[in-house]
């Protein structure tokens, strides 16, 4: 039968698989994050947001960037899973989800999309309603689907929160 740790223990031996790795893990961070935010932000100052092309542009940069946040995401757990298990790792494991069925990830990121805008649509219905009827009493019940909203992400995402480990 397997030996159950302690918390102390696994955290023991997360520190000591960790030592002396510290520096490659902090610029894989550093770079995945700044291509992400970079292309961002440059639209961000580039572009009219008061517009509706600007905000247009914005937001289908956005979801380009959160595609391939997805696909470096699969790559830094690549990464992570490789020191925890004892085997070679390199920097260039950062483009690993890149090279591994790519159509696969951003599939199941979509999928995830999806489940995360559902319980939107209450919220988003009720917002609509008030804003053509002018009856500013659905305030109450947009704040009600807004907490079951976030109750709702709350348990897509720790449901799904291992779904980019297993790719």
């Amino acid at each position: 039968m397997n030996r159950k740790f302690t918390s102390a223990e696994l955290k023991s031996m997360a520190k000591e698989m960790l030592l002396g790795r510290y520096a490659l893990l902090i610029a894989v961070y550093f770079v995945s994050q700044l291509l992400l935010t970079t292309p961002l932000y440059f639209v961000q100052f580039q572009v009219n947001m008061e517009t509706t092309p600007g905000l247009i542009i914005y937001y289908a940069v956005y979801f380009i960037l959160l595609l391939l946040g997805s696909l470096i995401a699969v790559g830094q757990n690549h990464i992570y899973l490789n020191i925890s298990r004892g085997l070679p790792y390199q920097f260039s494991d950062l483009w690993y989800g890149f090279t591994l069925r790519p159509d696969k990830t951003i599939a199941i990121f979509l999928m995830l999309l999806g489940l995360e805008l559902i319980p939107a649509i209450p919220v988003l219905a009720t917002v609509a309603i008030m804003i053509v009827t002018k009856i500013y009493m659905l305030s109450i019940l947009i704040a009600l689907f807004y907490i079951l909203f976030f109750v709702a992400i709350i348990l897509i995402t720790l449901n799904y929160a291992l779904v980019f480990f297993l790719i």
